[in-house]
C-alpha cells in the first residue's frame, strides 16, 4: 500500500512520469482484513512473519522491493490454491490521483 500509494507515486512525480494504469487499483492483503478473512487471524509482524505463518519459506532480504514482491506473491498463491477468490481491489486512485479505500488518519 505504501509502496504504490506513496513511494512509487512520489518517485514517478519527481521524474515527471505518469503512473501506469496497471497501478491504479490494488489489494492490500494486510490492512483490509483479506488475510484475516482467509486465515481466520490478523497478520502479525512484518512480511517475513506473515510469509512464514502460512507455511511458506522466506527468501531474500527484507525491504527490497523485488524480493518483497516475490514473498508477497507466495501468500497470494497459497491463498488462491486453498480456495480464496480475489474479487475486487481494496485500494486505488481516482482519475484525479486521489486515493480511495484507505482509512482516514487522526490528525
Amino acid at each position: 500500500d505504501v509502496d504504490i500509494n506513496g513511494t512509487l507515486r512520489k518517485e514517478l512525480e519527481f521524474k515527471s512520469i505518469d503512473l501506469p494504469p496497471c497501478f491504479d487499483r490494488w489489494i492490500n492483503l494486510k490492512n483490509d482484513s483479506i488475510f484475516k478473512k482467509h486465515y481466520g487471524r490478523q497478520p502479525r509482524g512484518g512480511l517475513r512473519k506473515c510469509v512464514e505463518s502460512v507455511g511458506a519459506t522466506w527468501d531474500g532480504r527484507a525491504h527490497n522491493g523485488l524480493i518483497d514482491s516475490f514473498n508477497t506473491a507466495k501468500i497470494v498463491r497459497l491463498m488462491v490454491q486453498t480456495g480464496f477468490r480475489f474479487t475486487r481491489p481494496t485500494r486505488g486512485l481516482h482519475r484525479n490521483g486521489d486515493p480511495f479505500g484507505q482509512k482516514k488518519r487522526n490528525e
